[in-house]
Parts: C-alpha cells; structure tokens; sequence
C-alpha cells in the first residue's frame, strides 16, 4: 500500500492545500512506466519471451478524500506488483519503492509517505517440466487427445509454488479452463473438466500400474 497524506484545505483555497490523490496518480502513471520497462522483451526470462504481458502491477484499491469541497487529506493506494521468478521479492519490493519515492520527488512534494506490506509476499517459481512425473503427464495428455500438450507461463499465484520451492516436488498446474477469473460469472468449463478427467485417468494408468479386478462373483 501507498500512503500519501497531504494538506487538508477548503476547495476556495485549494493552492494552499497538498493534494494526495492527484499526487496517487502520479505516483501509478510512474509505476506504469516501471511496469512497461520489466515487459520489454530484452528483460524477459525466457519462459516469459511469448507471453502477452506477463508483468502486472494492478491498481486493486483507491482510498481518500472526505467530500468534494475539500482538497483531500490523505490516499491510499492498494496495489498488487508482478514480478518474475529471478528477481528477489525485497528486490522488487525496494525497486518499486524507490521509484514512487522518485516520482514524489519530481513533483516536488512535501507529502508524507508509508509503504506498507499485506499479503505473503510470494516469491515467484519456475517448475520443472522436464522430469518423469510430467513427461508422463504430457505422454497421458496426447494419448486422450491426440494433441500435443502445450506449456504456458502464468502470472497469477499458485499453491504449486510450495511443492517447488519448499519440498523440490515435481508439480505442474494442469486443469480445466476457466473464463472471468476473479471477475463477474467466473465459471468454468465442464466439458474441459471432462477431458482433465480423461487425461488424469491415462496418467495414473500409465505412471502407478493396474491390477486385474477381483472376480466379484
């Protein structure tokens, strides 16, 4: 979170009063050109070389102001920072830090700021794609479908990362589509379920062994 408290005044008097919001704005349009710099493809990790745009920072939350005939006291801006697994979570923390401090600099505020922390900080993860456990899966996949399994970088947190980095488990997100994540009628695809299903029952087929059934007669 971004916290900007400014000088409260009447909106006749509005040259003597320090505006956070207008100053909120600035900070994200700076944060913005951060944003576009981490996406150009020369500082891409090669996972990332042909994904749309993996780096977000999303301006999730704006707080401030009382009414509209005062300029506001204080803004809060809430934001979620995007970066990629090869970059240290402090180091991306402080990079992003500096860069709001330099943008109130430029304007040549006198506004007080916090940034302050919420969230688990995930580090971001890598997974290995390439052992046995996966290869199978990738092997189950075009056995039930008759395609070849397609590898996709993703931007969003995922519990997977635990089984990487904490326990060095082979892991993968394989699943059903979904559309509207996070969004308005978020749903997801039956019919995807039915062929993660399929998919899922080749795998274990293949990778644990069957046994005959047992004559229940």
């Amino acid at each position: 979170y971004v916290e900007l408290t400014g000088r409260p005044a009447h909106a006749a008097y509005m040259t003597t009063g320090i505006n956070p919001v207008e100053a909120g704005i600035a900070v994200m349009e700076d944060l913005r050109c951060l944003e576009t710099e981490w996406n150009l493809p020369e500082n891409r990790p090669a996972a990332y070389r042909d994904h749309a745009h993996p780096i977000n920072f999303n301006l999730g939350q704006i707080h401030g102001g009382e009414w509209n005939s005062s300029v506001p006291c204080t803004c809060t801006l809430g934001i979620r920072i995007g970066f990629y697994p090869q970059m240290d979570v402090n180091d991306a923390k402080a990079i992003v830090a500096q860069r709001v401090r330099d943008s109130l600099a430029r304007l040549g505020s006198t506004l007080d700021l916090n940034i302050r922390y919420e969230g688990f900080h995930a580090p971001g993860c890598e997974f290995d794609l390439d052992n046995a456990p996966m290869l199978a899966l990738a092997e189950a996949h075009r056995k039930a479908h008759g395609n070849v399994l397609k590898r996709q970088a993703t931007t969003a947190t995922t519990d997977a990362r635990h089984f990487r980095i904490t326990l060095d488990t082979p892991v993968t997100c394989y699943g059903p589509e979904a559309r509207n994540i996070h969004g308005i009628d978020e749903s997801v695809s039956i019919e995807s379920m039915v062929r993660v299903a399929t998919t899922f029952a080749q795998f274990m087929h293949d990778w644990c062994g069957v046994e005959p059934a047992a004559d229940q007669t």
